[in-house]
């Protein structure tokens, strides 16, 4: 498989995972195992309101972020997740795919999914720019989002949590007329401008994070290219 057929799949891949692939009711139980006992519920009155805005619904799938630095010895506090959340519900009530964009490390996910892989220079860059060149022309899992909370579904935060030693946030993704129902557990860490960013994502629809994901399909593109650089785990 080329470099071009990965990343195309894969994102369609993405699309899918992003909704719910399960018809479940609103009450469907979640089980998350925090590395703390302490979270924080999301509630209307843990943010200042912000008065959604109509967005025309032809709005072009804008680009994300260029590469944003992260620096994970920066603290983050329960307060600043809870607000975090919150913007984010507003930014895809409202469309902003940009700014949805904007909150997350691509970039940091996809060096992620390559972590400790041996791979050539050329193969590394050539997975990573093309899964962003791809993520430009579709949009991504955040177009979809925000396509589905304009067709009557919805995306809600349900609350702070840690988990393997981070902070994160778990939302709920209902896709509209009732089609399905996933759950996102949002991997945080600040970038070096202190800005709270979305760096991983852990998907409950496939039982693994989106970096895992990606790393599943890059290591058969790997062995293809020189099947000596895998481990005999990744083999």
């Amino acid at each position: 498989m080329s470099i071009r057929s990965f990343v195309v799949s894969t994102v369609v891949a993405v699309l899918a995972i992003a909704g719910g692939c399960s018809k479940e009711s609103d009450s469907t139980p979640v089980s998350v195992t925090p590395t703390s006992t302490q979270s924080t519920t999301v509630t209307s009155s843990s943010a200042p309101a912000v008065k959604p805005r109509q967005v025309a619904a032809t709005a072009p799938a804008p680009a994300p972020e260029p590469v944003i630095t992260i620096d994970f010895n920066l603290p983050i506090t329960a307060e600043e997740c809870v607000a975090f959340g919150k913007q984010l519900e507003v930014l895809i009530q409202n469309r902003d795919i940009r700014a949805v964009n904007a909150l997350i490390a691509w970039n940091a996910m996809l060096e992620r999914a390559v972590d400790g892989v041996k791979a050539s220079d050329k193969l590394h860059d050539s997975f990573v720019n093309g899964f962003m060149k791809e993520l430009q022309r579709t949009g991504g899992m955040v177009c979809d989002i925000c396509n589905a909370a304009r067709q009557g579904g919805s995306y809600k935060v349900l609350r702070v949590h840690q988990a393997d030693g981070a902070p994160r946030i778990l939302a709920r993704f209902i896709l509209a007329n009732d089609a399905g129902i996933n759950y996102h557990d949002l991997v945080l860490a600040k970038s070096t401008d202190g800005q709270l960013r979305i760096i991983d994502v852990y998907v409950f629809a496939t039982g693994e994070l989106l970096s895992t994901t990606f790393r599943r399909g890059y290591l058969p593109i790997v062995a293809n290219e020189n099947p000596d650089q895998l481990s005999d785990w990744e083999k």
